[in-house]
């Protein structure tokens, strides 16, 4: 037993626990990989448990592989017979011995997620269904969800009547299933899906599993969904020992079905459960779980408890607010380049700069490139290499120069507008006969597809964009955001619900208005310019990077640095769980939790204020700052970047010019009203301003530009 001397108390506890069922509530660092892996031991070697009587179940491969390992190494037997896997791993393995009695062959075909796209776009072609009307991945997530939810396409069916968009999703969901069942596929959904209708229609195969497996272990079961923990039900007899390992303090995947209210009930479904807390943290610093606790103690539907360490006090949590987006981006690569060069033993492996939302990275990832720093985008695509941010650049640069031919063909059947290989190909014939660009050929030309509507409409939403570019009174974010409008691209991704992409469009319209408001008198080309530096930076192939990700994605990992952006308002805790209700604040404050908790060394926290083209409002600094106490320190600098640090908190004005005391205003100058005070010019007439006040009870209000009471601020 001298494996079990190196643990603490507590896990030590878990580990030689002889209940029937045991919950065990593990912090984050508090070692749960380390209780599971000893507990497998433990019953093998000192309760004399037959090892392939062991199922233990895990969320990935990667954790699966990981607890195989060190279990072999702790019984010192590669060997070892427990099933140690993901829980469609052990339904897979489960269906192929069981599936028969669903008329399914063993040989049954396990699809990934490339040949449900396939089987579905094939389905849409089939019931003449266009991807402008329905989204594929909308329709992906639809047949996903019913079936989470046990909804067989009959009841979807049913249950879609009288709304158009989900009779048709439901048409496809039924399409989709008979495909499946015609050609024995099974998708993901269907493994767990199928052993839980095996298992509970079907009591000779159950009683038989369940003499099979005698002890289950379930790590991270606060990501639990119903069906999964349906699953666990099943397996489990009156007999069997139940292990479960989680943390109610990191529930955040709610959102692909992960209940809290699963682990907070354990002890109500399974009567005479012990609890045991793991509380003792082994990864990060005093001072980062003073914030942590602090921040997590706002939160009401959790188990009490309050990690600790024996890990040295550290420096504090440092919080450092921006006067813009850019300097907050700016401030953070300075850090980076700081501990950098004071330490040697410090790469850039070692930091971590997190985000709520994917759209969020893009400030960061320019800076990191202007500095030469080398970095990752963990788990997505850079920011400008993202679909929808080139395809609005796309927009931009036809806009700019009608002679672009590669912006013209990403864009004119984006989206569709029935140009299919045929009319491009005539396009292209035609443009090369008459020496003019691909662009300037279709406008001018009889081709049939130039009469539909969406043509007109795309043609005119160009010609508009020029025309508002040369009056050079709107700001470039507004002229994108009234081109994609127009041209019915935003239509398509708000009717599909793509959140992702249209925060992702509004992050690049804030670029756009920030570049513009500290360059002046900037040309659409010069900006366009820009943005080339940065998608044609060359790839470092080779050494540590610096890992940019969203906390979703950051979960199960840890850094030595770690850098926790945009706290903010609107942008964590987001906007929709503002609005919504309490639960989705307390997972948001779950995710900030998770965040603060992967930092080992040092955690530092940034915002930034000003104004916000995309919400057309001020900044203000997330409630997650004040629930975090007084652990948090402002950042004061003594160092050698001090004097690099003071940027202007008004943007800069190139173009500025006074004539006859009249000011010349232009978009994203900044003014004094005698009444309703500090605002922003958001656009303009020949007699009017649209201002957004910062005070939010004034909002935005239209001022007449002769009005003496307004003065440029600066």
């Amino acid at each position: 037993m001298g494996y079990l001397e190196e643990l603490n108390e507590k896990q030590k506890e878990a580990v030689t626990s002889i209940e029937q069922y045991v919950r065990v509530i593990a912090g984050a660092g508090s070692g749960k990989t380390r209780v599971l892996t000893h507990r497998i031991a433990y019953l093998i070697n000192e309760l004399g448990i037959p090892d392939k009587t062991i199922l233990a179940i895990t969320f990935t491969n990667k954790a699966a592989k990981e607890m195989k390992d060190r279990v072999n190494k702790l019984l010192e037997n590669e060997n070892c017979r427990a099933t140690i896997s993901t829980f469609h791993s052990f339904c897979a393995r489960f269906l192929r011995e069981e599936i028969r009695v669903l008329d399914y062959p063993r040989s049954f075909v396990i699809i990934d997620e490339e040949d449900q796209e396939k089987i579905i776009v094939d389905i849409m072609e089939k019931l003449s269904i266009s991807k402008e009307l329905i989204s594929l991945k909308s329709l992906i997530n639809f047949v996903s969800n019913n079936k989470s939810d046990g909804i067989t396409p009959q009841k979807a069916a049913e249950y879609s009547q009288g709304f158009p968009g989900e009779e048709i999703k439901s048409q496809v969901y039924c399409k989709y299933e008979e495909f499946l069942k015609d050609n024995y596929y099974l998708d993901f959904d269907d493994l767990i899906l199928k052993t839980n209708l095996i298992l509970q229609d079907f009591e000779d195969i159950r009683l038989k599993w369940q003499m099979r497996i005698t002890n289950i272990l379930v790590d991270e079961f606060q990501d639990t969904n119903i069906t999964q923990y349906k699953l666990i039900k099943l397996l489990c007899s009156n007999q069997t020992n139940l292990f479960v390992v989680g943390d109610p303090d990191q529930t955040i995947y709610t959102w692909r079905g992960a209940d809290v209210n699963i682990i907070m009930n354990f002890k109500k479904d399974y009567k005479g459960t012990k609890d045991i807390v793991l509380d003792k943290n082994y990864r990060s610093t005093k001072s980062i779980l003073d914030g942590a606790n602090c921040l997590i103690s706002y939160n009401k539907k959790r188990e009490p408890k309050d990690l600790y360490t024996e890990n040295p006090q550290g420096g504090n949590i440092i919080y450092y607010q921006g006067d813009s987006v850019e300097h907050e981006a700016w401030w953070v690569i300075e850090r980076i380049k700081e501990l950098h060069y004071k330490n040697s033993n410090c790469d850039y492996g070692d930091f971590a700069i997190m985000y709520r939302s994917y759209y969020y990275s893009r400030a960061f990832e320019t800076a990191l490139i202007k500095a030469g720093i080398p970095y990752a985008i963990y788990g997505g695509k850079k920011f400008f290499e993202r679909k929808e941010v080139k395809d609005a650049l796309c927009y931009l640069r036809l806009v700019a120069r009608n002679d672009d031919d590669l912006a013209f063909e990403r864009v004119v059947n984006n989206p569709r507008r029935g140009i299919g290989e045929k009319t491009m190909s005539q396009i292209k014939f035609g443009a090369l006969e008459n020496k003019t660009s691909l662009y300037e050929y279709f406008k001018e030309s009889t081709l049939s597809a130039r009469n539909s509507t969406s043509i007109m409409a795309f043609f005119d939403a160009i010609e508009n964009a020029k025309e508002e570019v040369t009056k050079r009174n709107i700001p470039f974010a507004k002229i994108l955001e009234n081109l994609l409008e127009n041209v019915g691209y935003l239509k398509v991704l708000k009717d599909n619900k793509e959140t992702e992409r249209i925060e992702n469009i509004k992050e690049f319209g804030d670029y756009l208005f920030e570049f513009q408001s500290n360059n002046g008198n900037i040309d659409l080309v010069d900006i366009l310019q820009e943005i080339a530096l940065y998608t044609n930076q060359d790839e470092i192939k080779t050494g540590s990077r610096v890992s940019l990700m969203t906390v979703h994605t950051a979960k199960g990992l840890e850094f030595p640095y770690v850098f926790l952006v945009g706290m903010s308002e609107g942008v964590f805790p987001n906007q929709r769980s503002i609005v919504a209700n309490p639960a989705s604040l307390e997972e948001e404050r779950r995710l900030a939790y998770v965040a603060y908790t992967r930092a080992m060394k040092q955690l530092f926290l940034t915002d930034s204020i000003g104004y916000n083209f995309s919400s057309q409002s001020y900044r203000v600094s997330s409630r997650f700052l004040k629930e975090s106490g007084e652990f948090i320190k402002p950042y004061y600098n003594n160092s050698r970047y001090k004097e690099s640090l003071k940027k202007p908190i008004i943007p800069k004005r190139a173009f500025e010019t006074l004539e006859k005391n009249n000011i010349n205003w232009h978009p994203g100058d900044m003014l004094i009203h005698t009444v309703f005070g500090e605002g922003i010019v958001i656009a303009m007439t020949l007699e009017t301003l649209t201002v957004a006040f910062k005070d939010t009870k004034y909002g935005q209000k239209i001022i007449s530009k002769t009005f003496g009471g307004i003065t440029r601020r600066g």
